[in-house]
């Protein structure tokens, strides 16, 4: 049975929920830039190039530097330039067979997290999780542009290995390999290696946090044998990014969150609402592992905040499609808020049960 809410808790809490809701409907939101206008060459426009040359038989490194120098992107530092991994890929394979990986990742992770809610949430909470998740959260997949975004990918490679780390801990290393796919797109994956290895040791999993720190030590590698190419071709004279300290604040968190998803449809005032609930929802998956997958999300969230600027709302999809699944434990945390509120005892809600690997 999970703890039923303190009182002082519930209060707090009823209050961020009221304090977020009404800055969602009387501050504007600061505006917020896509990557590079679109009615020129974009981010989409460089990574597709990339891919392009690569299948012709040319060096991603020479390739990349030649179109950042040409088109106006920086150089330096050199973590600027992405990794080869999906350049690689999608010159091996296609971006149709790209897109019908992403569609199979979308759905294959709703339904890992419709069976992963199934023991402790409702029939109802479970149809309208898979819902939120792939309407609201999967708009990558369904756009021809957005399938050459690595944090889209990164997204939705992580889908899966939430609901892995939560609902069957035995199964770590199905959810490693997915993180280690995602890590090997964008090192906007790291920080949920470290939250992994992090929740390991603190369970005293020696062996599970030997291997994500194994994972961590093999990334730092790839990087290292990254930043050699990239400074290799690197010029003095060459474009240096302007940094990532924009302190944003919730503006961009609102700003990503909203272009990353479907909730740009809506009136202003909901897709703001709506772009801050599911940080709050997914507070209903209280215990030791509902906290882990809480503070992923609060993690990334904070991150895009304080050090996204402007132009990187793509960062949002990084959360996508795994954040919308918040919205739909909304009414279950409100209902706990009561709970703690009134001092009623709160009905038994199961931890999901480890099964054995």
């Amino acid at each position: 049975m999970t703890a039923r809410l303190t009182r002082p808790l519930a209060f707090a809490l009823l209050l961020l929920l009221a304090g977020l809701m009404i800055w969602a409907m009387i501050v504007p939101a600061a505006p917020v830039a896509m990557a590079k206008d679109t009615s020129t060459y974009n981010d989409v426009n460089l990574y597709e190039d990339v891919a392009a040359a690569v299948a012709q038989g040319k060096s991603y490194y020479q390739t990349v530097a030649d179109l950042h120098r040409a088109h106006g992107y920086p150089l330096q530092p050199f973590f600027v330039v992405r990794l080869p991994t999906m350049a690689w890929v999608a010159a091996l394979l296609g971006w149709p067979a790209m897109r019908a990986i992403g569609m199979l990742l979308l759905v294959g992770g709703g339904l890992t997290w419709f069976a992963a809610l199934r023991s402790t949430h409702t029939r109802a909470e479970l149809l309208v999780a898979l819902l939120f998740a792939v309407i609201l959260g999967g708009g990558m997949v369904a756009s021809p542009g957005l399938v050459f975004m690595h944090e889209g990918w990164v997204g939705l490679l992580l889908f899966p290995a939430l609901a892995l780390l939560w609902r069957w801990p035995n199964r770590w290393p199905l959810a490693l390999l997915f993180a280690a796919m995602a890590l090997a797109l964008r090192e906007l994956a790291l920080p949920f290696v470290l939250l992994a290895g992090a929740n390991a040791i603190a369970k005293r999993d020696w062996r599970q946090a030997l291997a994500w720190a194994g994972l961590a030590a093999l990334f730092a590698l790839g990087m290292m044998l990254h930043r050699a190419q990239v400074l290799g071709l690197t010029w003095p004279g060459d474009m240096a990014s302007t940094g990532w300290s924009a302190m944003g604040g919730l503006s961009q968190l609102v700003g990503s969150v909203t272009l990353s998803s479907s909730l740009q449809l809506l009136p202003a005032p909901l897709a703001r609402m709506a772009a801050l609930l599911p940080l709050l929802g997914w507070l209903a998956l209280r215990g030791s592992r509902g906290l882990h997958v809480w503070l992923w999300f609060a993690g990334m969230a904070l991150a895009i905040a304080l050090f996204a600027r402007p132009d990187n709302v793509y960062w949002g999809f990084v959360l996508m499609p795994a954040y919308m699944i918040g919205l739909a434990l909304v009414p279950r945390l409100i209902v706990d808020l009561w709970h703690g509120l009134a001092g009623k005892p709160e009905p038994e809600k199961p931890e999901p049960q480890k099964i054995a690997s």
